[in-house]
C-alpha cells in the first residue's frame, strides 16, 4: 500500500512500515468520472490514486503527486497508466504548466511508439500536434529548457520516415523468400538424381 503521509510503498494495509501513518484506501467513486472506475482497476492505479486524492482540496499536492507518478510509468513506458493519470492533473488545473507538460510529454512518448510503422503514421502526426500545440500553452520560464527539448525531439520524430522501416522489414522479408526459393531448388535436384539412381538400377 501507498502510505498517504510519506508516499512509501509498506507492505503492512493497516500501519506504514516507515512512518507510522495509518494507511488507508480511499473511495474514489466521487472522484474518478464513472467511466475511469473500471479502468483504474484495470490499470492498477486504486492504491496510486488513493494516494494522490488523499487530500481532495489540495490542488497543489494533486498535481505533483500525479506529476511524481506519471513520470515513473513513463520511465517504465506505461503510457497508458501515465496516460490516465495525466488527464486528471489537466482536469484538477488545465492551466498549470506542470500538467500541461506531462501531457505533451506522453504525446512524444506515443509519437515515438508509433514512429516506423506506415499504418500509425498519420497517428504519429497527430500525437505530434497534439504535443506542438499542449507546448505552446507553457508559460513559465522553468520549462523553457525543457520545452526546447521536447521540441527537439518532436522534430526528430516528425522528420523520420517510417518507409525506412518498411524498406529493413521487405529486405529480410525477400532474403528470406530467395532462401526459401534456393531450399526448394536444391530439394528438387536431390529427388531427380534419386531417381534417375533407382531407374538405372532397375
Amino acid at each position: 500500500m501507498i502510505c498517504h503521509s510519506c508516499g512509501a510503498s509498506s507492505k503492512s494495509n493497516k500501519v506504514c512500515d516507515y512512518c507510522g501513518a495509518s494507511v488507508v484506501v480511499k473511495d474514489l467513486s466521487s472522484i474518478l468520472e464513472s467511466v475511469d472506475n473500471d479502468r483504474a482497476k484495470t490499470l492498477e492505479l486504486n492504491e496510486e490514486l488513493s494516494y494522490i486524492f488523499d487530500d481532495e482540496t489540495d490542488t497543489e499536492q494533486i498535481i505533483s503527486r500525479i506529476v511524481e507518478k506519471a513520470n515513473q510509468h513513463l520511465e517504465d513506458l506505461s503510457l497508458k497508466k501515465a496516460e490516465f493519470l495525466s488527464r486528471y492533473a489537466l482536469i484538477e488545473s488545465e492551466d498549470d504548466d506542470r500538467a500541461i507538460f506531462l501531457s505533451a510529454n506522453i504525446k512524444a512518448a506515443y509519437a515515438s511508439k508509433t514512429s516506423g510503422s506506415i499504418q500509425a503514421a498519420n497517428i504519429k502526426q497527430k500525437y505530434i500536434l497534439d504535443a506542438r500545440t499542449l507546448l505552446a500553452k507553457v508559460k513559465s520560464t522553468d520549462f523553457s529548457e525543457k520545452v526546447e527539448q521536447l521540441n527537439t525531439k518532436l522534430d526528430s520524430l516528425d522528420g523520420q520516415k517510417a518507409s525506412q522501416f518498411t524498406y529493413i522489414e521487405d529486405d529480410a522479408t525477400r532474403q528470406s523468400a530467395e532462401t526459401g526459393a534456393g531450399c526448394i531448388t536444391i530439394a528438387a535436384w536431390i529427388f531427380a538424381g534419386l531417381f534417375v539412381l533407382s531407374y538405372l538400377a532397375i
